[in-house]
């Protein structure tokens, strides 16, 4: 109970103002050193039991990569999507930055605890080259990688004066809701090559880098409404934890055990945000996609079978 109301946000200074009385009994072991020992007790406990989850039934069809910035440090975290469109928390790992070495250390510990990609899954990511780089080193050409088209965006607008804001997004939009691929890749890079022209090259690269990407999806021909769900990176909700009222107490990250204390926090953090998940918008269209990546499978044995 403890750990569930500073979860809601009650501190542990506040946790007997909480508490409904009960008669003329007082409440007792309320003290804000005893809760704060029962808040560490119990989010140790979550933090093994996530990392300990056993992932060889889950059936997973995608994974949604993401890394959380809090405190100089950064969690690399990893939620998966089923074929039922249920999505589940996979686990996380701590790192100095989101980089190859945390990604691929999450990405290992998932493969350890029965992580499936045999028949194929897909990748959303923010764009990061640590995801990216990890992501190839596990998995090889099995998994595709389909780049969050709000992230790109975002990086995108960033090297542009406010002005152009408005026209930039219009025209990636449009793109982007091309159905044809290759009509979508032409007017990305007449994009780039008019963002150039106009004195903006580092928008210009910002956008070519994994532009291709950005297109993994349509390329598969996944539906409108799953389409939706994938390339604005559903999970990037999850990636806040709910901050400002899940941590929004934590007043000082205690230095000789900073890396255990954020992991803690964040642990308990995604499974207050698993348990109010939803399934992903367009669930019932995801046979379409498990199919894509079942006939991208079956094109990387052949290669690999002409090459041996």
């Amino acid at each position: 109970m403890a750990t569930e109301r500073m979860l809601a946000g009650l501190s542990s200074r506040r946790y007997e103002v909480g508490l409904e009385p009960v008669g003329a009994v007082e409440g007792s072991g309320t003290s804000k050193s005893t809760v704060s020992r029962r808040f560490v007790e119990r989010t140790r406990t979550v933090l093994g039991e996530l990392m300990a989850r056993d992932l060889s039934e889950l059936g997973l069809c995608a994974l949604f990569g993401d890394g959380i910035e809090l405190a100089g440090h950064t969690v690399v975290v990893a939620v998966g999507v089923d074929h039922d469109g249920r999505k589940h928390v996979l686990g996380l790992k701590e790192g100095s930055t989101e980089n190859a070495t945390a990604c691929g250390g999450l990405l290992a510990d998932l493969t350890e605890r029965g992580l499936d990609v045999s028949s194929g899954i897909l990748l959303v990511l923010d764009g990061g080259k640590g995801w990216r780089k990890a992501v190839r080193d596990a998995f090889g050409d099995l998994a595709l990688v389909q780049r969050c088209r709000l992230h790109k965006e975002r990086n995108v607008i960033g090297y542009l004066p406010d002005h152009l804001h408005a026209e930039v997004r219009r025209r990636l939009r449009k793109a982007w809701g091309r159905t044809d691929p290759d009509q979508a890749l032409r007017e990305l890079q007449a994009i780039a090559t008019w963002l150039e022209g106009r004195g903006h090259p580092s928008a210009a690269g910002s956008l070519r880098e994994g532009m291709e990407e950005t297109l993994t999806i349509v390329r598969l021909g996944v539906p409108p409404k799953l389409s939706v769900s994938l390339f604005l990176h559903e999970h990037r909700g999850v990636g806040d934890l709910g901050r400002p009222r899940v941590m929004g107490n934590v007043k000082r990250w205690r230095p000789r055990s900073k890396t255990r204390m954020i992991e803690r926090w964040c642990a308990a953090g995604l499974l207050v945000a698993e348990r109010q998940f939803r399934r992903v918008k367009g669930h019932r269209e995801i046979p379409f996609l498990v199919a894509a990546l079942k006939a991208h499978v079956e094109k990387v044995s052949e290669a690999r079978a002409r090459v041996a």
